[in-house]
């Protein structure tokens, strides 16, 4: 039997050029680039105005991060590849198209 592991945000801090700096629970930090995400528009589109994108908070514990006008992310779609090295600077594309780097 599987088991689903749930990921909580400690802390999120927006950065420029769309960038959110996230740390986990477990001690992962990542930089999560969501302009590729932005550029497709649609409920995202709200986001790209930097003062909206700068109100983001953390919310239901850490499970979700959100903006104002109801935009929302989970932290399992934002934490990425599981296997991938937390020191080593690898890119990869996560869901929903957002670019994950980690530091």
């Amino acid at each position: 039997m599987r088991t689903t592991i749930e990921h909580f945000i400690r802390n999120v801090v927006p950065l420029d050029e769309h960038r959110l700096w996230l740390h986990f629970s477990d001690g992962r930090q990542i930089v999560a680039d969501l302009a590729p995400v932005l550029a497709k528009g649609g409920v995202f589109q709200p986001l790209s105005v930097p003062d909206v994108f700068r109100k983001v908070k953390l919310e239901n514990g850490g499970r979700a991060i959100v903006w104002p006008g109801g935009v929302d992310l989970c932290a399992d779609a934002l934490y990425g590849p599981k296997i991938a090295p937390k020191r080593k600077p690898i890119q990869s594309s996560a869901s929903f198209g957002i670019e994950v780097f980690f530091p």
